[in-house]
């Protein structure tokens, strides 16, 4: 279902496969998670290709969930790692710059607030992405 599809998309799949999955747990019928699907702006067809895939693959399990779940935290965690090195760099650029291009004797400027919260998004997103994969 999801081989051909962006990375966006692929993603937005599994929060609607999660969806149904937890929805194949409460024991609701087909019909009432193609409801809600559709009453969330699903097109019906796409609606019940996500249902019936669920259920074609017997992933209405709490396992098959868990995956789900962890997988996007762990995309999330990914992100925050993205953003810490960004603002790491982004304080070091700064720092750097301000320090070559300082005159002798003079100050220059230590962005420690971007490089300090940088570190700390990378280091949150790292253990939590490696406690999602």
């Amino acid at each position: 279902m999801s081989d051909q599809l962006s990375e966006e998309d692929r993603e937005k799949s599994n929060i609607i496969l999660l969806y149904v999955l937890k929805e194949l747990e409460t024991d609701k019928s087909t019909a009432e998670i193609v409801q809600s699907l559709v009453q969330k702006g699903l097109p019906p067809e796409a609606a019940t290709a996500f249902v019936q895939y669920a259920q074609r693959l017997d992933l209405a399990s709490p396992r098959a969930s868990r995956y789900l779940e962890r997988s996007i935290r762990a995309k999330k965690y990914s992100a925050r790692m993205k953003e810490g090195c960004g603002l790491l760099v982004l304080g070091a650029l700064i720092t750097g710059a301000t320090y070559l291009f300082a005159e002798p004797g003079s100050g220059f400027i230590i962005c420690y607030g971007a490089m300090a919260a940088g570190a700390l998004y990378l280091l949150i997103g790292l253990i939590g992405w490696l406690a999602n994969t």
